[in-house]
């Protein structure tokens, strides 16, 4: 497979974000703890994917630990080598450092490079919209956080 087809971007707010997919391998136990972190989420998801919603994904999201979703997010980005405009920001001191100008934007980049990283893994999902995630994760952030 060509470099290029293991590099997904994204542009957010006029900056360019880029990751490189995982190997299966360095993948497969971060596919395993979304599993187990919405594993029972799943049918839902499907379900609420299928008839065009996502409100029962979006309140049974709320039960999951939220530092658990953290690991999952800086695992990703750790192992998708994450960029802004071709600078690292994968490691903990340069993402600190970038999104300490950026903090509106952390938890858009979060979920699009862990849905990247996982989503060739589960087929299933394939009309899932990340966005969608992106809303609900911050919101159960900010509501852990009070």
């Amino acid at each position: 497979m060509a470099l290029e087809e293991l590099r997904r971007d994204t542009i957010i707010n006029e900056k360019m974000y880029s990751l490189l997919l995982p190997t299966p391998r360095q993948a497969m136990p971060l596919c395993t703890k979304m599993a187990v972190l919405f594993g029972a989420l799943i049918p839902t998801l499907i379900k609420d994917v299928q008839a065009g919603g996502m409100q029962a994904f979006g309140e049974a999201l709320r039960s999951i630990d939220p530092m658990a979703i953290d690991s999952a997010f800086m695992e990703a980005v750790g192992m998708s080598h994450l960029c802004c405009n071709n600078i690292p920001i994968s490691t903990t001191i340069e993402f600190d450092k970038h999104f300490t100008s950026y903090r509106g934007e952390v938890y858009q980049v979060c979920a699009w490079t862990l849905w990247e990283c996982v989503k060739d893994f589960f087929p299933q999902l394939d009309g899932f919209n990340p966005d969608k995630l992106k809303t609900m994760v911050a919101s159960l952030s900010q509501k852990a956080g009070q």
